[in-house]
């Protein structure tokens, strides 16, 4: 986690492809979710500034330079506990190098970026384990509640019997559990999460809409008619 937060122009910057590797996120699916950004985002040009930048391979490829504000919009939508550790560390870089560079009359020099990283790595790894131990707590207010994980994992199970014919059905055996988990990989793949519990307490009620507007893939969808089909014709 080297180089957390640059100078760039007297102002205080990260890299789309720091953003990537901190929240160990493909660098494609960052660049996309700030192209979504500007879209919308009227003073897009005042937090991102379009570079290019050597690939491994020498070869040219595009990333973006992001202030505070810029990076802050970025990340609001990234959950979970290591996500949370890394935005923590994230401001915290942004106001030891913001600081130090309103007590400054030159420009930082490459040394001055050094020092200033290896501080701020320390005390990264002191944040770090005091935000752990707080993590537990802040996940009551964040992740979902029991109740609403209940009710959610209600509703899919729903969905799932429904999809495949009820309990009685031929496919059910075959294609139920299938078909809840292709339900939870949808959801999942909307919000961005490894677990449907990592999903923000606050877009819930998004999560209840999206899962009771699920069907099940063409594919499932076909082999779960055979089944039922076959049943029919045999009796």
């Amino acid at each position: 986690m080297n180089n957390l937060v640059i100078m760039k122009d007297k102002q205080a910057v990260t890299t789309s492809l720091q953003v990537a590797e901190n929240f160990e996120k493909q660098h494609g699916h960052i660049l996309r979710d700030i192209q979504n950004l500007k879209k919308d985002v009227s003073n897009f040009g005042e937090m991102f500034f379009e570079i290019v930048t050597p690939d491994a391979y020498g070869r040219d490829r595009k990333a973006y330079y992001l202030n505070r504000d810029g990076f802050t919009l970025l990340a609001m939508g990234f959950t979970g506990k290591k996500a949370l550790q890394f935005k923590l560390a994230y401001i915290k870089a942004f106001n030891e190098m913001e600081n130090y560079i309103e007590t400054q009359q030159l420009p930082m020099t490459a040394e001055d970026i050094m020092i200033a990283t290896l501080e701020t790595q320390k005390e990264l790894k002191k944040q770090i384990s005091n935000v752990s131990s707080d993590v537990e707590g802040l996940k009551k207010e964040i992740d979902l509640s029991r109740n609403q994980k209940a009710k959610l994992s209600k509703l899919v199970r729903k969905n799932a019997m429904q999809a495949v014919g009820g309990k009685k059905s031929q496919a059910y055996e075959k294609f139920y559990k299938k078909a809840i988990a292709e339900h939870w990989r949808g959801i999942k793949n909307y919000f961005d999460v490894a677990s449907y519990e990592e999903i923000p307490k606050v877009r819930f009620e998004e999560a209840m809409e999206l899962a009771t507007m699920w069907e099940p893939s063409m594919e499932l969808a076909f082999e779960i008619m055979k089944a039922n089909t076959q049943t029919r014709l045999e009796v």
